[in-house]
């Protein structure tokens, strides 16, 4: 991913169509543009075989929606990210399909509970202000009404299967950010603790070498 970014911002050089000093920058924005088209091209493929078409285009609508503004777990490969988005797409996905829709309603407060709570998402590559934090928490609450109202009047009032597999895209992705959003703060417990550990780790030893 990174030879064909780098490959394509050196020919924009080369057409003078960006400056050197934004090189850096452009292979950076061409990777991330290029792995995620990649990422959900093989998720909206994939999912349409196993799950169809409109509860696949209806969860990764939702999903996206969602997760730019909560900002949960990322991965810290291409490999590892595309993994685990086809890895949660299809355990959500499968989860909503094998569940009576009367319980969908349980998934629907666990998954806004989660995200109310944890969203947005703050790490040291974002460095968000306190401002930013309460705007994207406000954005996350718009869509997380918009979303609700949606799956609310679709279990009222199911005019076909194919509104019914948008309710089951929708569902799948609410759980699907909540989780995402477990994961991060799982993380970053675990790192607070290995990093404390590491620190207790190097006192003891500068400690036996002082004595």
């Amino acid at each position: 991913m990174d030879i064909i970014a780098t490959h394509l911002a050196k020919e924009l050089l080369k057409r003078a169509l960006i400056e050197e000093t934004s090189l850096e920058w452009c292979i950076y924005g061409i990777e991330k543009r290029l792995s995620t088209f990649i990422t959900w091209t093989f998720l909206i493929l994939l999912g349409s075989y196993h799950f169809g078409f409109l509860q696949t285009i209806s969860f990764s609508i939702c999903f996206v929606s969602l997760r730019k503004y909560s900002n949960g777990y990322h991965a810290e490969t291409y490999t590892h990210c595309l993994i685990f988005s086809l890895i949660l797409q299809s355990a959500s996905m499968t989860l909503v399909r094998n569940l009576y829709p009367e319980f969908f309603i349980i998934i629907w407060i666990f998954s806004d509970f989660v995200i109310l709570k944890i969203a947005p998402v703050n790490n040291n590559q974002i460095h968000l202000t306190l401002s930013e934090l309460s705007m994207l928490k406000r954005l996350v609450s718009y869509i997380l009404i918009l979303v609700n109202l949606t799956c609310v009047i679709l279990i009222l009032f199911p005019v076909s299967k194919g509104l019914s597999s948008v309710l089951k895209g929708l569902t799948a992705a609410l759980v699907s950010d909540a989780l995402t959003l477990v994961i991060s703060v799982l993380k970053n417990i675990y790192r607070r603790i290995f990093h404390g550990n590491q620190c207790k780790k190097a006192s003891e030893n500068i400690s036996r070498q002082n004595d």
